[in-house]
Formats: C-alpha cells, sequence, structure tokens
C-alpha cells in the first residue's frame, strides 16, 4: 500500500513510521487486521479528497469528542510539526469555539461536531452548507474518514494504547 500510494505520501512515511506506531504494533499481533489497518488508514490520508489541514481538523475533533488521547497527542505533533494547525486552533477546536477559523473549515468542523453529537445523523442544513464548498465526492471521503477515526478511537481506548506524557488537552504539556 505504501508503494501503490508513494506519490500521495510525504517523505516521512515509510514501513519505518508505520512501525513505530503503537497501533501497528498492537493491531499487528494479527497479522491480516495489521495490514487493513495501515491500507485503510493511508487510503484515507490520500484519497478523502481534503487537505492534511482540514485532515488534522477533523482527526482532532473525533479524538477530543472521544477522549482519544492517543490521537490527540500524535495529532498535535503531526499538526505542530508539519505546520498544519496553531496551538491556538488546536486549543480553539478542543474547546469547539470555531469563530477563527475561514467559513469553510468552520464548516467543516461544524459539520464534524453534529455527526459525532447525533451519531452520524447531519441535518440537511448542516450537510447543504457543506456542499457550498467540496464536491460529493469530497463529502464521501469526510464522512468515510470520520467513521474510520470514530472507530479507531474505540479500538485505540479498548486496547488502551497510549503515549507518555500526554500532551494534555489544553496542550499544556506540550
Amino acid at each position: 500500500i505504501i508503494d501503490r500510494q508513494r506519490s500521495k505520501l510525504p517523505e516521512r512515511i515509510d514501513s519505518d513510521f508505520w512501525n513505530d506506531q503503537p497501533t501497528v504494533r498492537t493491531f499487528s499481533n494479527n497479522p491480516m487486521m495489521g495490514e487493513a489497518h495501515v491500507t485503510a488508514n493511508t487510503i484515507m490520508w490520500t484519497e478523502s479528497g481534503i487537505s492534511d489541514r482540514e485532515s488534522e481538523c477533523v482527526i482532532m475533533t473525533i479524538a477530543q469528542k472521544l477522549d482519544c488521547e492517543l490521537l490527540w497527542h500524535d495529532h498535535v505533533n503531526l499538526s505542530l510539526k508539519f505546520d498544519r494547525l496553531s496551538v491556538s486552533e488546536m486549543q480553539d477546536i478542543f474547546d469547539e469555539q470555531f469563530n477563527q477559523f475561514d467559513e469553510q473549515i468552520r464548516a467543516l468542523l461544524n459539520y464534524v461536531v453534529e455527526y459525532m453529537n447525533e451519531h452520524g445523523n447531519v441535518s440537511d442544513e448542516t450537510h447543504a452548507l457543506l456542499t457550498e464548498y467540496y464536491e460529493d465526492e469530497t463529502i464521501i471521503g469526510i464522512v468515510m474518514l470520520s467513521g474510520f477515526y470514530i472507530s479507531l478511537s474505540h479500538e485505540v481506548r479498548a486496547l488502551g494504547l497510549e503515549r507518555e506524557p500526554f500532551v494534555g488537552w489544553k496542550l499544556d504539556n506540550l
């Protein structure tokens, strides 16, 4: 999968990167599940139709809503390392205060919050607002990415996966 998606992946995403991830190390106790995770995750990153910045917004909103420290921690670090989101933007995502974001990102964040709060039921109004910024194909990518990270959050928590020390929800341990 890494070779097939190589042109769409950052250079840092290789087998060494994947083998260092607690999810892959744990899921690979069942090799087919480890492979399925890497395949699905890589496809979600490269084929959703949204930018890395937008993906981080989706993932971090889900991590916050589901109290998933590992995903929050990892995506705080990715956001800072690759200049995807600022500290203040991540703090605002945690607080669900989206005013500093542009209208497109606010529509995306509000969509994900409603998706989470309503267990996938999104109002026609919220969906219509998202269609002002994204094509149908990309909305499918947003929904699939959200569903993947909801599932991953549950798996991470069920298996007790974590990173120490945790950066903190308010990023006080950066």
